[in-house]
């Protein structure tokens, strides 16, 4: 028998004769724990296909993830960025949220008919500021509640600042939006790069002051 297994904090292989270890879940880049599955399963494929084990482990260790998909955009003052632009459906989005405890959240794009209230419950259980943009922005206070910060920005800049200034070093900022980008933007990577050019303007202009 081969299979790859995850336990008490490490992920391993196993085979007919010994148990592989390959990497422990602090030493992994990639937030969430969807992406335990994603690297058992390439592991176990990279292994069967004989691969080394130190360079299935060094290709795991250094793996940093894929553009616009809960990337790291670097941090201000503590607080972290995230670019998730991909989400573009509220699966996509509830997957990204799951990846962290709580955070403040940017949301909004393309007006959509999707079932918004089948998160709601969630939602609110992660994100503990909305800051929406694009043609959902108004739509998406229904997502809100007492106890959650709401606010509209009109432009990226806008959303960036009013995030930052909710956040800190143990709420991130999430860019997640839940719709598609053509409401503002040629397509998700075009929207995910201006995220990405809105944070490091904010950096700049913050270390200025």
């Amino acid at each position: 028998n081969l299979y790859s297994y995850y336990d008490n904090g490490k992920l391993f292989i196993q085979n007919n004769t010994e148990t592989i270890e390959l990497i422990s879940r602090e030493e992994i880049k990639l937030k969430g724990n969807h992406n335990i599955q994603n690297y058992l399963a390439a592991g176990l494929t990279g292994y069967t296909l004989g691969v080394s084990t130190d360079s299935i482990r060094k290709s795991m260790n250094e793996f940093a993830g894929v553009e616009h998909r809960i990337e790291y955009c670097g941090s201000i003052n503590g607080v972290e960025f995230y670019n998730d632009s991909k989400a573009t459906n509220l699966d996509s989005m509830m997957m990204a949220l799951r990846s962290f405890d709580k955070v403040v959240l940017i949301a909004g794009g393309q007006k959509s008919e999707l079932d918004i209230n089948a998160i709601q419950d969630e939602f609110r259980n992660r994100v503990i500021a909305l800051i929406t943009i694009g043609e959902m922005k108004d739509v998406l206070r229904i997502l809100s509640d007492e106890n959650m910060i709401f606010d509209v920005a009109e432009s990226f800049e806008d959303a960036l600042y009013k995030s930052y200034k909710l956040a800190n070093d143990k709420t991130p900022v999430l860019f997640s939006p839940g719709f598609k980008s053509f409401d503002m933007f040629n397509d998700y990577e075009h929207r995910g790069r201006e995220f990405k050019r809105c944070v490091t303007k904010l950096s700049n202009e913050l270390s200025r002051k």
